[in-house]
């Protein structure tokens, strides 16, 4: 449990690195917010990681749901198929998590939903 505080911290300054690159060009203003997010996100499941045990499986296929779903909204009609792929993959990786018995399903639903909040709420306030 202590490895995965470590190794969230380590992907957090990585994605919080990266994301200061892409800041500088205007033109990957996309790529800049979805790293952003994911940096977000990992915070906060850093931060939850002390209070609730979260699946970060389910957490992070929720927070590429809402971005995916974002963008979808916005107008790029070119991520129909991979939002529908997503969505199937999100199926089968919270399924997954279930029938393995590696999470019960309460930790696997809120990891969901806090990730597809915020997705959303990271994504669109950027």
């Amino acid at each position: 449990r202590k490895m995965r505080r470590m190794m969230l911290l380590a992907t957090e300054l990585c994605l919080v690195g990266c994301g200061s690159v892409f800041a500088k060009f205007a033109m990957l203003f996309v790529v800049r917010k979805v790293l952003y997010t994911a940096a977000v996100l990992v915070a906060v499941l850093w931060i939850m990681e002390w209070l609730w045990p979260l699946c970060h499986h389910s957490a992070a296929i929720g927070a590429v749901l809402s971005v995916e779903w974002v963008l979808l909204y916005v107008g790029n009609v070119g991520l129909l198929w991979p939002f529908i792929a997503t969505i199937l993959a999100a199926g089968v990786v919270c399924s997954a998590r279930l029938v393995n018995a590696k999470q019960a399903p309460t930790h696997i639903y809120t990891g969901l939903a806090v990730g597809v909040v915020v997705g959303f709420a990271t994504f669109i306030l950027l």
